[in-house]
């Protein structure tokens, strides 16, 4: 059995989260709690590429599915929304709160997910997943992308629009110096 986990997220020592895909005893878990003293298993099937949350009562696992912790369940919000179910698989999850999330996406795309409904809100022409957003504000989010094959990209977000970075060799090959 191949156990991998992708990403983590935490409010304190005692109250850790992380995704992938854990099988114990023949079950597979996606989402696994660290309580101070062990990893518990916390949500059956695996499939989660990212977490990130606001609060231990407001959690986000995106990846096959997009999924939110409210503290007592996980409910799940692919199919509450037509952009987001039509975007599925996701890669990466920032925002500044659960009315205010970004989503990235193995096509590369970015979702905004403004508590009630989602929008593509950036594309990339050549389709490079979004493998990880963050950002300090509403107006200063950074998102990166890259491709097993030759490509990668940098993004900044104003607050209006994603801009390139400039200054980066977009067309690397991995191992290689350019």
């Amino acid at each position: 059995f191949s156990n991998s986990l992708y990403d983590v997220w935490g409010t304190d020592e005692n109250n850790v989260w992380a995704v992938g895909s854990v099988t114990i005893n023949d079950t597979a878990y996606g989402v696994l709690k660290w309580d101070g003293m062990e990893w518990l298993p916390e949500k059956k099937n695996g499939g989660y590429l990212a977490i990130y949350g606001f609060s231990s009562t407001d959690i986000w696992a995106v990846g096959s599915a997009v999924w939110h912790f409210n503290g007592v369940i996980w409910e799940e919000y692919t199919y509450r929304d037509p952009v987001i179910n039509n975007n599925i698989t996701y890669t990466s999850i920032w925002g500044t709160s659960s009315n205010d999330l970004y989503l990235g996406n193995g096509g590369g795309k970015i979702i905004h997910w403004d508590g009630s409904k989602a929008s593509v809100v950036y594309e990339n022409t050549n389709s490079i997943p979004i493998t990880d957003i963050y950002g300090t504000s509403s107006y200063f989010i950074l998102a990166c992308g890259s491709a097993l094959s030759t490509s990668s990209i940098a993004l900044l977000f104003d607050g209006i629009n994603w801009n390139l970075l400039s200054g980066l060799n977009y067309n690397t090959t991995l191992f290689r110096t350019v």
